[in-house]
């Protein structure tokens, strides 16, 4: 939903070729029975952000 909502909007970035701007998020979440760290948490996220980067541009990924 918020990677279509964000298609639709006219972001225009100088320093790309095409003058697009594109986003891929990563994305963690934790339950209160989890027995996680707070670092566990955001390393979770950022491996799924590699995940969706690798995936190509304007890409979600959930850990």
């Amino acid at each position: 939903m918020a990677r279509d909502r964000g298609a639709r909007l006219p972001h225009r970035h100088d320093a790309e070729p095409a003058g697009r701007l594109s986003v891929s998020v990563g994305c963690a979440t934790v339950s209160q029975d989890a027995l996680s760290t707070p670092d566990a948490l955001i390393e979770a996220a950022d491996a799924a952000l590699y995940r969706a980067k690798d995936a190509g541009r304007n890409r979600v990924a959930v850990a």
